[in-house]
């Protein structure tokens, strides 16, 4: 069973500041496309405008471009406005509180707004363009900056949001209340309603699993699994943990776990997937696949072929990644389940049922 294997103390401290708070147990996705149309219609309110959807884009393919891949998210009164939202939160190895609005591409919108999830309410800002703005590297060009905003090192999550508001005020655009929208659900987290980690971040939940994974590597084959050896940056300065090129190494073996949710695809697809991203191959001897279930957690150990995409410009820097999709229109999550174990059966390696 899953529990065998992680502590019974399994949330973060992001979680416990937003327990009951609303919209906490959505995934970061389904949080951002609501506060996005809550802050288009804050916009349409304040102004008197009416907001409209960009014109369909095309990609390099010529395939018209989905509606969530568009370069910005709505116009009013003739000008392109992006939305991107944070969710204030505590930074472990910093040891503060801080929100950070990520993939901000300047040349693609007019106005962005900036919208903060707090546990006490939802701030919305209209950004200046100068204010916390960060580049991301090698990955600036294809995915975008980071505008960023960190409060001091104190544990009170009230506290650092009065620093963080302080340091924002001059962008401030307005306060929405909780009580002044409908907070609604996707087919994915009714689908998960009750299931252990479900109320976890995809990114406190990846944690969890990476560590279930290796336990169950361990006991497999009888070797104790090692931290990778600290590499460097290219200023010189050592990783993070979380930024190794891959999670353990095991007889000799480099190991590097990816987990992910089977969600349903909103889009045009219609379909149960699995999208397990940012794999890059030289890094690794073997890749370990996650696939975290309303009925337990499967363990696969991938054969470097099924399911493999390339990234586009983003191959090179953020890697590729490896899907399976169950058939179109199947909306039982249970009998997509059973068709996606049948694709990924070759691969196998452990399942861990919840009780």
């Amino acid at each position: 069973m899953l529990t065998d294997y992680i502590p019974s103390k399994t949330t973060t401290t992001t979680h416990d500041a937003y327990a009951d708070v609303p919209l906490a147990t959505h995934s970061s996705s389904a949080r951002g496309n609501i506060l996005e149309r809550v802050a288009m219609r804050v916009m349409e309110e304040k102004m008197g405008e009416t907001a409209h959807p960009p014109p369909p884009g095309t990609c390099v393919n010529g395939a018209k471009r989905g509606r969530n891949r568009e370069a910005y998210d709505f116009t009013i009164a003739g000008r392109r406005v992006e939305v991107k939202s944070a969710q204030l939160k505590w930074n472990s190895s910093g040891r503060r509180w801080q929100a950070q609005w990520q993939n901000v591409k300047r040349d693609a919108y007019d106005d962005l707004l900036l919208v903060l999830y707090t546990p006490f309410g939802v701030r919305i800002f209209v950004h200046d363009h100068v204010y916390g703005v960060s580049t991301s590297g090698k990955l600036q060009g294809a995915s975008g900056g980071n505008v960023v905003v960190r409060a001091p090192h104190v544990t009170s999550i009230s506290e650092a949001l009065d620093v963080v508001l302080g340091k924002l005020s001059h962008m401030h655009y307005a306060t929405v209340p909780f009580t002044d929208f409908t907070a609604t659900t996707t087919t994915t987290h009714d689908a998960y309603a009750d299931v252990p980690l479900a109320t976890h971040s995809s990114q406190a939940r990846g944690n969890i699993l990476e560590r279930v994974a290796m336990r169950v590597m361990e006991e497999r084959s009888g070797e104790t699994a090692h931290p990778p050896a600290p590499g460097t940056r290219v200023n010189g300065a050592k990783r993070g943990r979380n930024s190794e090129a891959y999670d353990f190494t095991i007889a000799g073996r480099r190991v590097e776990v990816k987990s992910a949710q089977l969600a349903w695809d909103s889009g045009t697809r219609r379909v149960w997937r699995a999208l397990w991203q940012n794999i890059k191959r030289e890094a690794y001897d073997d890749l370990l696949l996650v696939l975290y279930t309303p009925f337990g957690v499967h363990i696969f150990v991938h054969d470097h072929t099924y399911g493999v995409s390339t990234n586009g410009i983003l191959q090179g820097v953020s890697g590729g990644y490896v899907t399976v999709v169950a058939p179109r229109n199947m909306t039982c999550i249970s009998e997509a389940l059973d068709v996606v174990l049948g694709k990924l059966s070759h691969m196998h390696y452990a399942t861990l049922t919840y009780s």
